[in-house]
């Protein structure tokens, strides 16, 4: 799945990839937006933090239901998006620091979790990751879609893109002993 979108004079290339062995490949192409972004607040994310990713690339494309969306400019990635279906055992709701809006129960292929999502700050406010949105999740059969949003200010700008694209706020999680609070948000397939 392909689309050129061209904007001051940039023809912006956005695919689809669902093949995990594809997927493997494509980390060094998008890991310098993944490294340049995470380095933004409120992330503030260091090399060691950047490997971390890396290392955990091959367990992230093993997942079911995995894809990735990557949007380029002459070869160059400049926006990806990635997630994959929750687990019936999954981790996802776990650390709620009250309760979620949001039935939490999991069976096979309900809800789709967008992991990662991110475009390089010149290439924002360009319809670039409402592509990447609208590639992740069409075609999809899962009932739902879920991400988290770290609560700080600087993370305004992604809260109110993921509102508009139909997203609802059912709560915050802290994922683990010593991470950031996010705000848990939950977008039904209709939207």
């Amino acid at each position: 799945m392909t689309s050129d979108l061209t904007w001051l004079s940039k023809a912006v290339t956005c695919r689809r990839i669902d093949d995990p062995d594809e997927a493997l490949q494509l980390l060094d192409q998008f890991l310098p937006v993944y490294r340049i972004v995470n380095r933004e607040a409120p992330y503030l994310e260091d090399e060691n933090d950047v490997q971390a990713f890396a290392s955990s690339w091959p367990r992230r494309v093993g997942q079911p239901g995995f894809r990735l969306a990557l949007a380029e400019v002459d070869g160059q990635a400049v926006g990806y998006g990635f997630g994959h279906q929750l687990v019936v055992n999954t981790r996802w709701w776990k650390g709620a620091t009250g309760p979620l809006d949001v039935d939490t129960a999991e069976v096979p292929g309900r809800t789709f979790a967008v992991i990662e999502f991110a475009v390089l700050a010149e290439f924002r406010r360009q319809g670039i990751g409402h592509r990447l949105h609208a590639l992740l999740l069409s075609p999809s059969t899962e009932e739902r879609v879920t991400l988290l949003v770290r609560t700080e200010d600087e993370a305004a700008p992604a809260r109110a893109l993921y509102a508009g694209l139909g997203y609802r706020r059912v709560g915050e999680i802290t994922p683990f002993e010593g991470a950031p609070t996010y705000a848990a948000m939950v977008r039904d397939r209709e939207s």
